[in-house]
């Protein structure tokens, strides 16, 4: 959180579009208090909306780029290393089903920057969590490790940043 994806993502879909590739661009939708309740609540409000998302993939037949701020990874970060228990192996079976069901992402690109420039854009946006966040941005360095996804630094220039991750793009 507070890496800059939805103003990294939405540059990036204007981009091209100036560039003449028809591409979009969509963010999750910010949860209320009543989708947030429970971690349970909120890991089937993002899924029902990643798969609206989806089922709008299938029946428009797409669009030639569409830029994504979050995926089913990032349900996969928040859980790993989470307690045992029931409700692991629920949001667990929910990020398999997902992975199964979802399209595969061409290009995942983990955006970071320092844990305290993050810490001060979450305070900023009246966001500041717990001790959890760095267990978080551990699990999602460890993805992209893994996966080996390119890490793009967003404590730069805003311009300098985009253009970086359009060219990623436009490799693909």
């Amino acid at each position: 959180d507070a890496s800059g994806k939805t103003v990294q993502t939405s540059a990036v879909a204007r981009a091209l579009r100036t560039q003449g590739i028809d591409a979009d661009w969509w963010n999750h939708p910010v949860p209320t208090v009543c989708d947030a309740r429970t971690p349970w609540s909120l890991a089937l409000f993002y899924a029902a909306a990643r798969a609206r998302l989806a089922g709008g993939l299938v029946a428009d037949h797409g669009r030639a780029v569409l830029i994504v701020d979050r995926w089913w990874f990032s349900t996969n970060a928040a859980w790993m290393g989470s307690p045992g228990g029931p409700l692991k192996r629920s949001v667990s079976d929910l990020i398999d089903g997902e992975q199964e069901m979802l399209p595969e992402p061409a290009l995942t690109v983990l955006l970071t920057a320092p844990g305290e420039l993050l810490d001060v854009r979450l305070a900023r946006r009246g966001e500041l969590r717990s001790k959890d966040v760095s267990r978080v941005r551990e699990n999602y360095a460890a993805l992209a490790r893994d996966l080996r996804w390119p890490v793009m630094q967003t404590d730069r220039s805003r311009d300098v940043v985009t253009h970086e991750l359009v060219a990623m793009v436009l490799a693909r």
